[in-house]
């Protein structure tokens, strides 16, 4: 029952996150890739899992057929999750409507973006997010038993490994190949397959049972050969229930979760500096990440769960060890980033020629900084429900799915407040850098936290525990940066090829030939914005600046390359048009279109920009731009431009996008 149960869910993984990234890519069609709407999906998609973990798991504790229970909720995400593209077309026009008819901006169109992808996406998410409680609930020869942890670990590993499966296949294969409908059919179609299997296990359960009451002369094992495992019993020597210490765990849950999706959109956004952004390179982070955390499981599982139960106040001194080493391994990311730019070069020395030996090279770069944090982060869960249950003593008799439903509500919800104050604050707040640097300092505070708990029974191990935190991060809390932000954004994804072509013309090696290329430009300006990080450089052979986006250069003042697209694409449109008014500009970048455009006799510009570091960056452009940012005509809107242009009722005689490429 065991194994099978575990395929079941494994497939159940692979159709989960295949729906995640379908929605956020139909998503982004109606309320713009910007973070803050693809937080707000993200946000609306965890808070699902997480009420339905948790009320689920209360729901199933008093239910007698789990199996039953499943199969029902996996049909029924397969059948909901088929009618979604029709759900999408009616709330694409029901947002346009109502934006149309308030002008809503701001917080108000977050609200009403959080508002109506609660109504289109919290059903199926709230039946994906019990699925993890009622599968314990089925699995009787462990729920009631002390084994119940490394059920968990098992189970949960293998429904992320079906997750890392399920991205990889959406971003590699089926989108490519058959495209958002056919995939959303194949997610659908696998749903409806683990429903029938689970039934199929479910009726087979049920003709055992009946098989066994009419032959109630039998023995115990020779009833149970026909079915699947014996139940075992609860130990007799499990402890009181101790609601305080097992609390304390909760809050560590929702920290564990908050850090992991902190770390997670950080190293992501980070990484794409150094491999770029595209569906391969977003695919290939994803599933490391994912990867990670099913490997950690499966570790707890083999090795960590045949330990005694831990309760109490070890229990506690046991959490802060764990977190202690996570913070440590976050910490030591930061550096490994600076050589993250020559390994890539390397790599695509060797591999430039094929496509999975570009694939390859993206994986290595990914797992060299996301693999072991992933790991550690795979292992809290587990761990730490295996330290709640043995605190929460006699209770999992009855309770136990209810209680993982509650303690996986809790880590989920502190990955809803991960992803949206990443989006929302911290990248603003701190920069990819310093909020890295962040999220390991929280860790050892809470390890330090979880120590100082235990202090008067454990004050030896608990001294050396904390002297070996303050040993290990203090080199952190004294650096002023770790990262080189010019090798940082020096886009080797973009630049590799001159690079190594300069490395050979020269005759030199391909990391003398970055640092030469480097040591050519002087760094004028560098912010994390909230979408991506910008730069502007000066080159100090000709003093040519340029702006790159994620290191990419998009804008510059050279008049042999960018300024004739830059000058002609706001000149040409306007002197076409026999009277224009009204014009709207897709993109600021150095702000050199918008001032050809002001140069003209109109009345409105619009400039529609997604990254509001944009406005400080065109400032170093004012000599080519005209200052046009001072010009009274001109208003800047940040948002995605396809989602502005699909809820505003404002008409324009000419319509520029400046993004040539």
């Amino acid at each position: 029952m065991i194994n099978k149960l575990a395929m079941a869910l494994f497939f159940s993984g692979v159709a989960a996150l295949m729906y995640q990234v379908l929605w956020v890519r139909m998503l982004g069609l109606v309320f713009g890739n910007t973070v803050y709407s693809i937080s707000v999906v993200l946000g609306v998609f965890m808070g699902g899992l997480a009420l339905g973990s948790y009320f689920i798991g209360r729901y199933i504790d008093k239910q007698d057929k789990p199996l039953k229970t499943l199969a029902i909720m996996e049909g029924s995400i397969g059948v909901y999750c088929a009618l979604t593209p029709f759900l999408f077309s009616l709330l694409t026009r029901t947002y346009v409507m109502v934006g149309q008819i308030f002008d809503f901006s701001g917080y108000e169109v977050a609200f009403l973006r959080f508002v109506l992808s609660s109504a289109i996406l919290l059903f199926p998410t709230f039946l994906m997010g019990g699925t993890l409680p009622v599968i314990i609930k089925a699995v009787k020869s462990y729920a009631f038993s002390r084994k119940i942890s490394r059920a968990v670990g098992f189970f949960y590993g293998v429904n992320t490994l079906g997750a890392a499966m399920g991205a990889a296949l959406t971003g590699f294969v089926f989108i490519r190949h058959i495209g958002v409908t056919g995939t959303l059919a194949v997610a659908v179609i696998i749903n409806l397959f683990v429903s029938a299997f689970i039934y199929y296990l479910y009726s087979r359960q049920e003709s055992c049972d009946n098989s066994n009451a009419n032959n109630d002369v039998l023995p115990s094992s020779v009833k149970m050969g026909a079915c699947d495992e014996k139940e075992e019993s609860l130990p007799c020597d499990m402890p009181a229930p101790n609601t305080g210490y097992a609390i304390l765990v909760l809050l560590a849950a929702g920290m564990s979760g908050f850090m992991s999706m902190v770390c997670e959109v950080i190293w992501t956004r980070t990484l794409a500096l150094i491999i770029g952004m595209s569906v391969y390179s977003f695919a290939t982070m994803l599933c490391s990440f994912l990867f990670g955390i099913a490997i950690g499981s499966f570790i707890f599982t083999k090795f960590f769960d045949k330990l005694p139960g831990i309760s109490g106040k070890k229990g506690l001194f046991a959490v802060g060890i764990v977190f202690g080493l996570l913070g440590i391994t976050i910490l030591l990311t930061m550096p490994v980033f600076n050589y993250l730019p020559i390994l890539f070069l390397t790599l695509f020395t060797a591999l430039k020629d094929s496509f999975f030996g570009f694939v390859t090279m993206q994986i290595l770069i990914s797992f060299s900084i996301m693999l072991i944090p992933a790991v550690i982060f795979g292992f809290i869960f587990p761990f730490l429900t295996k330290i709640y249950f043995h605190n929460r003593g006699s209770d999992i008799k009855e309770k136990a799915s209810g209680l993982l439903g509650g303690i996986y509500a809790f880590n989920t919800l502190g990955a809803i407040a991960g992803a949206v104050l990443s989006g929302f604050v911290f990248i603003s707040l701190f920069g990819l850098e310093g909020t890295i640097r962040a999220a390991g300092f929280l860790s050892v505070a809470i390890a330090v936290s979880f120590v100082f708990f235990v202090m008067k029974e454990m004050k030896g191990p608990a001294w050396a525990v904390i002297g070996f935190l303050i040993f290990a991060t203090v080199p952190y809390a004294m650096a002023v940066s770790s990262w080189d932000k010019k090798t940082m954004t020096s886009g080797v994804y973009q630049y590799a090829p001159e690079i190594i072509e300069n490395a050979r013309l020269q005759n030199i090696s391909v990391s003398e030939s970055f640092r030469q290329v480097m040591g050519d430009k002087d760094s004028l300006y560098y912010k994390d914005g909230v979408n991506f990080s910008v730069t502007v450089l000066r080159n100090k052979m000709d003093g040519v600046l340029s702006l790159a986006i994620d290191g990419k250069v998009d804008a510059s003042n050279n008049y042999f390359t960018d300024m004739n697209t830059q000058i002609l694409s706001g000149h040409l449109p306007l002197l076409f048009h026999k009277n224009p008014k009204k014009v709207l500009i897709i993109g600021l970048a150095s702000g050199i279109t918008l001032g050809a455009v002001a140069r003209h006799p109109v009345e409105e510009i619009d400039c529609v920009e997604i990254e509001p570091a944009m406005i400080e960056a065109a400032g170093f452009f004012e000599q080519w731009n005209h200052s046009v940012l001072k010009d009274p005509r001109v208003k800047i809107i940040f948002n995605d431009a396809r989602n502005y242009l699909l809820g505003t009722k404002k008409k324009y005689d000419v319509i520029i996008s400046e993004p040539s490429n």
